[in-house]
């Protein structure tokens, strides 16, 4: 708001009049909402956000307002601006994926009360923000005409271009396992098998830091191998009524089994068959529960006293042990 003051002079008398008026652009927040992913190959989880309590505001050429995307713990950001739009859009929702961005498909999805548009964007500043790691926390803003944010979310980590490769034997399936994910994140796989509207749990992979894939057994699931199937990569495990839970961090879907994918041996790069450990720690998992205990470590020690095991292939060993 800002006040304005007028003194009038009125014969010897000054009377001094006061009145306000609104600042242009109505206050409201958003906050991240519940988001998809787009695919195939690599996937990258859409940055969906909604206005609170219903409020809403405008995007288009009669609003002083823009989408800003900003990496906190770089500073770098990408704004968004309507490009070429003949329309002033009332919103209360809006979703933009990155990876979609990257490939040049710059459209936006806006929705308000009455309508959803899918109108295309200009990008302004560099998407390689998206592209230096597969996960890193986002802010979305509004901002005004001036860059200045008048609207903020918190921080939130999507994933963006996470490849997903598919290995299964009839028994066992394998999920490839990016690098940055985090070893204390749960990841399950998902798949409709009662006629619901969404997925259900069907199983949780084992995520253990160092390897390539998550692994686990489809025996005595509901896993049907003919229907396709979605992963959940998740902060910690959603509870059994969450749809869009906060701590989602990506969610591949569609995945389906081919023939290229069945392989008649262990699956994911083991060693054993079971075990979801590769390299030299999967070598020595005699028991394949994804552990290394002090006697198979101390297996691992006699092959290096023998010279049948490098440094290097020890030291992966006694780093999976030191994390069992």
């Amino acid at each position: 708001m800002w006040l304005l003051t007028l003194i009038i002079a009125i014969g010897a008398v000054s009377v001094v009049v006061s009145t306000t008026a609104a600042q242009s652009g109505s206050q409201f927040e958003i906050e991240y909402s519940g988001s998809g992913t787009d695919g195939p190959s690599p996937f990258s989880q859409d940055l969906s956000v909604q206005t609170v309590d219903g409020e809403t505001f405008e995007l288009g050429p009669e609003s002083e307002y823009t989408v800003r995307v900003v990496k906190p713990a770089t500073g770098e950001q990408v704004t968004l601006p309507l490009q070429n739009a003949t329309q002033t859009y009332t919103v209360s929702d809006l979703s933009v994926n990155p990876g979609n961005l990257i490939e040049g498909q710059t459209q936006m999805t806006v929705s308000g009360p009455e309508t959803t548009a899918f109108p295309d964007v200009s990008v302004q500043g560099d998407l390689g923000m998206f592209e230096s790691e597969t996960f890193a926390a986002y802010e979305v803003q509004i901002v005004d005409q001036n860059g200045n944010p008048v609207a903020t979310t918190e921080p939130r980590t999507r994933g963006v271009l996470y490849e997903v490769d598919i290995e299964y034997n009839g028994s066992t399936i394998a999920i490839s396992r990016d690098p940055e994910v985090n070893p204390d994140w749960y990841v399950e796989l998902e798949q409709n098998v009662s006629g619901s509207a969404a997925n259900e749990k069907i199983l949780e992979f084992r995520n253990q830091g160092g390897t390539d894939y998550f692994v686990a057994s489809v025996e005595n699931t509901e896993f049907n191998e003919s229907r396709t199937f979605g992963i959940g990569i998740y902060k910690d495990e959603p509870g059994p009524d969450e749809f869009a839970p906060d701590d989602l961090v990506i969610s591949p879907f569609l995945l389906e089994i081919t023939d290229e994918q069945r392989v008649s041996g262990p699956v994911g790069n083991q060693s054993q068959p079971g075990s979801p450990l590769s390299g030299s720690a999967g070598e020595f998992d005699d028991d394949g529960d994804g552990t290394i205990t002090a006697s198979e470590l101390g297996n691992a020690v006699n092959s290096y006293g023998q010279g049948e095991l490098t440094a290097s292939e020890l030291g992966d060993v006694v780093t999976v042990f030191g994390q069992s």
